[in-house]
């Protein structure tokens, strides 16, 4: 099997200079490559392995019945890491909804489908081993007690063998014609329904108040707090033992884990955010 080091080398280049932008997410930016493909490239900073392993996770997805992209051909652009993908007519979800807010039930109705799958023996990995590494990579810049009490939480989370997206904001929901088709799976796993309650609080909750939501989820802060109720009634609607007190701030805690040890690593983002970092970590440790 050829080394990272040799696939970077052999990939193509692709130049997506001027060309259209049709969503942008965490990790990527998406281009329109022509009206057959589209190039979703990368952030510098991530590395081939992590693309390569969102590959395979597409490879699984499709065996398990999920509705995803084709696995997609590896590239390059610039410095870049890029996947071209086939889809025909395509446009992102948040699009959709940006048109018409009628469209966020076909988003709820569609994320809450997935929960449903069952995966845990089909190629994935545990949502809550991904914090548990996640948590580990951060481990240098906590101290030994925000480290006991990260991984006390983590390991407190409910067990389940449901496919977890992770990332399932609307940006990473691809409509072909009349298809959704999920992209962007590098945080695909297997868990408790909760855990993608988690994310997209993350995203529609924490990230719209404290960054420009338009930039990174393509929707302005009242449709993605909109998204959220919506989907947290329709949740609760279909999952009614999970309608407890405390729900909420279980997703509300994990949430608040999600965003620190996604942001302690990243130095200059950490920096930028100290306040927020030290006053997450204050009211998890506070809430053992």
């Amino acid at each position: 099997m050829d080394s990272v080091e040799v696939i970077s080398e052999r990939l193509k280049e692709i130049d997506v200079t001027g060309l259209p932008v049709i969503g942008k997410g965490g990790t990527a930016v998406i281009y329109r490559l022509d009206d057959e493909r589209i190039a979703k490239v990368f952030f510098e900073h991530i590395d081939l392995h992590t693309v390569m392993n969102e590959q395979r996770a597409c490879r699984s997805a499709l065996k398990a019945g999920i509705p995803t992209v084709i696995p997609f051909e590896l590239a390059k652009a610039g410095n870049c890491y890029a996947a071209v993908i086939e889809l025909v007519n395509s446009a992102t979800l948040a699009g959709q909804i940006s048109t018409d807010t009628a469209n966020i039930r076909r988003y709820t109705d569609f994320v809450l489908g997935l929960n449903d799958i069952e995966v845990s023996e089909k190629g994935f990995r545990s949502v809550k081993s991904q914090y548990l590494e996640m948590n580990e990579h951060a481990r240098q810049y906590m101290t030994d007690e925000e480290f006991t009490c990260f991984t006390e939480i983590i390991n407190g989370m409910p067990d389940g063998s449901g496919f977890i997206h992770g990332d399932c904001h609307a940006e990473n929901i691809m409509q072909q014609n009349d298809e959704l088709l999920l992209i962007d799976m590098a945080n695909a796993g297997y868990g408790h329904r909760i855990l993608e309650a988690v994310g997209i609080y993350y995203d529609y909750v924490m990230v719209a108040d404290i960054s420009d939501p338009v930039k990174y989820l393509g929707l302005d802060r009242e449709t993605c707090h909109l998204i959220w109720e919506s989907y947290i009634s329709a949740y609760f609607l279909k999952y009614q033992s999970d309608n407890t007190e405390n729900f909420i701030d279980k997703v509300r805690k994990y949430a608040k884990l999600k965003g620190l040890l996604l942001t302690l690593p990243n130095r200059d983002l950490a920096k930028a955010f100290e306040p927020f970092l030290r006053r997450t970590s204050d009211e998890l440790l506070a809430d053992r």
